[in-house]
């Protein structure tokens, strides 16, 4: 099982090609479990979490209790490998004045500590002279940039929550314990090991995402792990998790208002790429990397490691100045992306993700990826009329 990402030396598509801007997503580094647990000691936490910038220290985040959902030392050590790795790609190719950072980078980070922390240390002293845009207050998908007279956040999760509850049914036993069904049930045996590692209560839907997250956490630093669990065991629930949580995105109207502005911008920054800048850091979570993914049409298969990205490439033609293509790669690998497929809905059908699978083209143009990702692509009108009709 990785408990961070791993990205092979970066390589350029062709010689032909000129890299004319990036766009990198990245989830944070390693962090203390979220929300803590019974039996979930800070003290030991506290002696694990990187310490706060002076820069930063006087913020105000979305509040989680210290020190859980922080940035640990090794998170620190992956946010920085990851900045060493989008530099070494990144900063030659395009040709930039590194001397003058705030000419060619921005950074947006949503609005925890530890988005925060990872694309200040990520960025290193590129950041110095170019201030982190902070600019969502509770999701964790860049999707709310702007105010509204009403909540966007509860139109998405309203959505979400019954997107799930339609795909993880449960029941209620006559002593009052939950029988989940689904692959659920699948792990009744470590169901009860797991309540009891972690001090749950009985009778109530069992929080899977939070209890492998503690488990996960605790197998990363070497701490104990409920009885008779093992690495393999965990990788099965999280990919399991992870079906669901893809799935849940794959209602085009979920993707639509988690991704569809940001979308947007990316591709209207490409479009207009002349009067704007070359390199975007977006420094997220799991809940970034996942419907983007979706929305991209190549669903990430599994959950997104620490420190984990994708990268949008825009190139130009040297032969032809006005022959522009796109190149996605996910934790420094290039993908491919149906951009073949002809009805953009057909890649929510379950009987073509073979078709989707076997796609081979890793290269398109500008124009392809424009029409595989317009499906999902938002103005702010439209996002302000889809969520006061929820």
């Amino acid at each position: 099982m990785e408990f961070e990402a791993v990205r092979p030396k970066y390589s350029p598509p062709l010689q032909s090609l000129h890299l004319l801007q990036v766009h990198v997503f990245f989830r944070h580094g390693d962090r203390s479990p979220t929300p803590a647990f019974g039996n979930s000691n800070p003290e030991v936490w506290s002696s694990r979490l990187e310490a706060v910038p002076p820069l930063l220290q006087p913020q105000n985040y979305q509040y989680q209790e210290r020190p859980f959902g922080h940035l640990t030392r090794k998170g620190a050590e992956q946010a920085r490998g990851l900045g060493a790795w989008i530099k070494d790609a990144y900063l030659e190719e395009l040709g930039v004045d590194t001397s003058q950072p705030d000419s060619f980078l921005r950074v947006r980070s949503t609005n925890f500590l530890r988005t925060h922390m990872t694309a200040l240390l990520g960025s290193g002293e590129l950041a110095a002279s170019v201030p982190i845009c902070i600019s969502e207050d509770r999701l964790e998908n860049f999707s709310l940039a702007k105010s509204y007279n009403f909540d966007p956040n509860h139109s998405l999760a309203k959505l979400w929550r019954a997107s799930l509850s339609r795909k993880r049914q449960a029941e209620v036993r006559p002593d009052g314990t939950v029988q989940e069904t689904g692959w659920c049930d699948q792990f009744e045996d470590i169901r009860f090991s797991f309540s009891k590692h972690l001090d749950l209560p009985q009778g109530k839907r069992f929080p899977w995402v939070l209890a492998a997250d503690v488990v996960h956490c605790a197998l990363a630093h070497g701490d104990p792990v409920p009885d008779n669990f093992t690495v393999e065991k965990l990788c099965e629930i999280r990919d399991f998790l992870a079906q669901d949580y893809v799935s849940s995105f794959q209602d085009k109207e979920i993707c639509e208002l988690s991704m569809g502005r940001l979308l947007r911008e990316v591709v209207s920054s490409m479009e207009n790429h002349r009067d704007t800048p070359s390199l975007y850091l977006y420094s997220g979570h799991d809940a970034t990397l996942v419907p983007l993914s979706v929305a991209l049409g190549r669903p990430w298969q599994s959950w997104p490691s620490y420190a984990a990205s994708i990268s949008i490439e825009l190139w130009r033609s040297l032969e032809d100045s006005n022959q522009h293509f796109v190149r996605v790669l996910y934790d420094g690998v290039a993908v491919p992306l149906p951009v073949e497929l002809e009805g953009i809905e057909q890649t929510w059908k379950p009987e073509q993700q073979n078709i989707i699978k076997s796609s081979k083209k890793t290269l398109f143009t500008l124009q392809e990826f424009v029409k595989l990702a317009g499906w999902t692509m938002l103005s702010d009108a439209e996002f302000q009329n889809k969520c006061q009709c929820i």
